[in-house]
Protein backbone atom coordinates (compact mmCIF):
# COMPACT_ATOMS: atom_id res chain seq x y z
CA UNK A 1 0.00 0.00 0.00
CA UNK A 2 1.35 3.41 -0.91
CA UNK A 3 0.40 6.96 -1.73
CA UNK A 4 -0.35 7.22 -5.44
CA UNK A 5 2.40 9.81 -5.86
CA UNK A 6 5.04 7.31 -4.60
CA UNK A 7 4.26 4.62 -7.19
CA UNK A 8 5.65 4.31 -10.70
CA UNK A 9 2.46 4.10 -12.77
CA UNK A 10 1.79 1.44 -15.39
CA UNK A 11 -0.54 1.77 -18.37
CA UNK A 12 -3.78 -0.11 -17.89
CA UNK A 13 -4.67 -2.42 -20.79
CA UNK A 14 -7.89 -1.17 -22.41
CA UNK A 15 -9.64 -4.51 -21.82
CA UNK A 16 -9.12 -4.09 -18.07
CA UNK A 17 -10.78 -0.70 -17.95
CA UNK A 18 -14.20 -2.19 -18.77
CA UNK A 19 -15.45 1.19 -19.94
CA UNK A 20 -14.02 3.09 -16.96
CA UNK A 21 -11.54 5.93 -17.49
CA UNK A 22 -7.81 5.29 -17.17
CA UNK A 23 -7.08 7.46 -14.16
CA UNK A 24 -3.87 8.23 -12.27
CA UNK A 25 -4.97 6.06 -9.36
CA UNK A 26 -5.70 3.09 -11.64
CA UNK A 27 -2.31 3.48 -13.33
CA UNK A 28 -0.68 3.64 -9.90
CA UNK A 29 -2.52 0.52 -8.68
CA UNK A 30 -1.36 -1.44 -11.73
CA UNK A 31 2.15 -0.03 -11.28
CA UNK A 32 2.17 -1.25 -7.68
CA UNK A 33 1.01 -4.68 -8.87
CA UNK A 34 3.75 -4.77 -11.53
CA UNK A 35 6.33 -4.00 -8.84
CA UNK A 36 5.05 -6.80 -6.61
CA UNK A 37 5.19 -9.27 -9.49
CA UNK A 38 8.80 -8.31 -10.18
CA UNK A 39 9.70 -8.92 -6.51
CA UNK A 40 8.25 -12.41 -6.87
CA UNK A 41 10.39 -13.05 -9.98
CA UNK A 42 7.24 -13.01 -12.09
CA UNK A 43 7.12 -11.15 -15.38
CA UNK A 44 6.02 -7.63 -14.52
CA UNK A 45 4.05 -7.20 -17.72
CA UNK A 46 0.34 -6.91 -17.18
CA UNK A 47 -0.74 -7.93 -20.68
CA UNK A 48 -1.93 -11.35 -19.47
CA UNK A 49 -4.35 -9.86 -16.92
CA UNK A 50 -8.04 -10.32 -17.52
CA UNK A 51 -11.13 -9.32 -15.59
CA UNK A 52 -13.41 -11.62 -13.64
CA UNK A 53 -17.19 -11.16 -13.57
CA UNK A 54 -17.03 -8.53 -10.79
CA UNK A 55 -14.04 -6.69 -12.25
CA UNK A 56 -11.34 -8.43 -10.24
CA UNK A 57 -7.97 -8.85 -11.97
CA UNK A 58 -7.10 -12.42 -12.94
CA UNK A 59 -3.88 -13.99 -14.17
CA UNK A 60 -5.13 -17.19 -15.83
CA UNK A 61 -1.83 -17.79 -17.64
CA UNK A 62 0.06 -17.81 -14.32
CA UNK A 63 -1.34 -20.88 -12.60
CA UNK A 64 -1.82 -20.46 -8.88
CA UNK A 65 -1.02 -16.75 -8.76
CA UNK A 66 -3.80 -14.62 -7.28
CA UNK A 67 -3.89 -10.82 -7.24
CA UNK A 68 -6.06 -8.07 -5.83
CA UNK A 69 -6.07 -4.29 -6.31
CA UNK A 70 -7.68 -1.36 -4.52
CA UNK A 71 -7.50 2.41 -4.64
CA UNK A 72 -9.10 5.33 -2.91
CA UNK A 73 -8.32 8.96 -3.39
CA UNK A 74 -4.57 9.16 -3.37
CA UNK A 75 -3.75 5.71 -1.90
CA UNK A 76 -3.37 2.42 -3.80
CA UNK A 77 -2.99 -1.15 -2.59
CA UNK A 78 -2.12 -4.44 -4.25
CA UNK A 79 -1.74 -8.00 -2.99
CA UNK A 80 -0.29 -11.11 -4.62
CA UNK A 81 -0.36 -14.68 -3.30
CA UNK A 82 0.75 -18.04 -4.70
CA UNK A 83 -1.72 -20.87 -4.35
CA UNK A 84 -4.13 -18.91 -2.14
CA UNK A 85 -6.87 -16.49 -2.99
CA UNK A 86 -6.23 -13.00 -1.72
CA UNK A 87 -8.25 -9.81 -1.46
CA UNK A 88 -7.30 -6.30 -0.41
CA UNK A 89 -9.33 -3.16 0.10
CA UNK A 90 -8.45 0.38 1.16
CA UNK A 91 -10.74 3.28 1.96
CA UNK A 92 -10.26 6.87 3.00
CA UNK A 93 -11.93 7.93 6.23
CA UNK A 94 -15.46 9.25 5.80
CA UNK A 95 -18.15 10.38 8.23
CA UNK A 96 -20.17 7.56 9.75
CA UNK A 97 -23.25 6.71 7.68
CA UNK A 98 -25.82 4.85 9.78
CA UNK A 99 -27.95 3.98 6.72
CA UNK A 100 -24.98 2.34 4.93
CA UNK A 101 -24.03 0.50 8.12
CA UNK A 102 -27.56 -0.88 8.45
CA UNK A 103 -27.34 -2.28 4.92
CA UNK A 104 -24.01 -4.11 5.22
CA UNK A 105 -23.41 -5.02 8.86
CA UNK A 106 -24.63 -8.10 10.67
CA UNK A 107 -26.60 -7.38 13.87
CA UNK A 108 -23.52 -8.24 15.97
CA UNK A 109 -21.30 -5.99 13.88
CA UNK A 110 -23.86 -3.20 14.17
CA UNK A 111 -23.87 -3.49 17.96
CA UNK A 112 -20.05 -3.41 18.02
CA UNK A 113 -20.00 -0.28 15.86
CA UNK A 114 -22.65 1.42 17.99
CA UNK A 115 -20.59 0.68 21.13
CA UNK A 116 -17.31 1.94 19.63
CA UNK A 117 -15.78 5.23 20.70
CA UNK A 118 -15.40 6.16 17.03
CA UNK A 119 -18.25 4.62 15.04
CA UNK A 120 -16.82 5.80 11.72
CA UNK A 121 -13.50 4.00 12.25
CA UNK A 122 -15.25 0.87 13.57
CA UNK A 123 -17.57 0.76 10.58
CA UNK A 124 -14.76 1.38 8.09
CA UNK A 125 -12.72 -1.49 9.59
CA UNK A 126 -15.58 -3.92 8.96
CA UNK A 127 -16.35 -2.46 5.53
CA UNK A 128 -12.81 -2.97 4.18
CA UNK A 129 -12.75 -6.48 5.65
CA UNK A 130 -15.98 -7.41 3.82
CA UNK A 131 -14.64 -5.89 0.61
CA UNK A 132 -11.36 -7.81 0.98
CA UNK A 133 -13.15 -11.16 1.39
CA UNK A 134 -15.51 -10.34 -1.49
CA UNK A 135 -12.53 -9.54 -3.71
CA UNK A 136 -10.70 -12.72 -2.70
CA UNK A 137 -13.72 -14.78 -3.72
CA UNK A 138 -14.41 -12.70 -6.83
CA UNK A 139 -17.92 -11.93 -5.58
CA UNK A 140 -17.74 -8.28 -4.63
CA UNK A 141 -20.28 -7.33 -1.97
CA UNK A 142 -22.65 -10.18 -2.83
CA UNK A 143 -25.35 -11.02 -0.27
CA UNK A 144 -23.27 -13.87 1.20
CA UNK A 145 -20.42 -11.43 1.86
CA UNK A 146 -22.69 -8.82 3.44
CA UNK A 147 -24.10 -11.56 5.70
CA UNK A 148 -20.63 -12.47 7.04
CA UNK A 149 -19.44 -11.40 10.44
CA UNK A 150 -15.88 -10.30 9.64
CA UNK A 151 -14.82 -9.02 13.06
CA UNK A 152 -12.62 -11.99 13.99
CA UNK A 153 -9.19 -13.22 12.93
CA UNK A 154 -10.70 -15.74 10.51
CA UNK A 155 -13.73 -15.84 8.26
CA UNK A 156 -15.31 -18.98 6.82
CA UNK A 157 -17.32 -18.64 3.63
CA UNK A 158 -18.02 -20.69 0.51
CA UNK A 159 -16.06 -23.68 1.80
CA UNK A 160 -12.92 -21.62 2.43
CA UNK A 161 -11.29 -19.99 5.44
CA UNK A 162 -9.60 -16.61 5.22
CA UNK A 163 -7.19 -15.02 7.67
CA UNK A 164 -8.03 -11.37 8.20
CA UNK A 165 -5.47 -8.60 8.64
CA UNK A 166 -6.11 -4.95 9.44
CA UNK A 167 -3.64 -2.62 7.76
CA UNK A 168 -2.89 0.98 8.64
CA UNK A 169 -2.57 2.90 5.42
CA UNK A 170 -1.01 6.22 4.59
CA UNK A 171 -3.09 9.39 4.88
CA UNK A 172 -5.26 7.84 7.64
CA UNK A 173 -6.70 5.26 5.25
CA UNK A 174 -8.00 1.95 6.58
CA UNK A 175 -7.24 -1.28 4.77
CA UNK A 176 -7.79 -5.00 5.16
CA UNK A 177 -6.21 -8.06 3.65
CA UNK A 178 -7.95 -11.44 3.38
CA UNK A 179 -5.70 -14.44 2.64
CA UNK A 180 -7.09 -17.91 2.08
CA UNK A 181 -5.77 -20.41 4.59
CA UNK A 182 -4.69 -23.74 3.14
CA UNK A 183 -6.36 -26.73 4.80
CA UNK A 184 -3.08 -27.78 6.46
CA UNK A 185 -2.50 -24.32 8.08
Amino acid sequence: MAPTADVVPAPVPVALLAGRPETDDRRAAYGLLAGLLMRLDEPAGLGDLSLGPFGQPLLPARAGLHVSLAHTGSVVAAAVARGRRVGIDVEAPTPFDAAAAALVLTPGEGRAVDAAACRGAAFLRLWVRKEAVGKALGLGLAPEIVALDVGGQRVEVAGATFAMYDLAGPLSCRAALAVEIATED
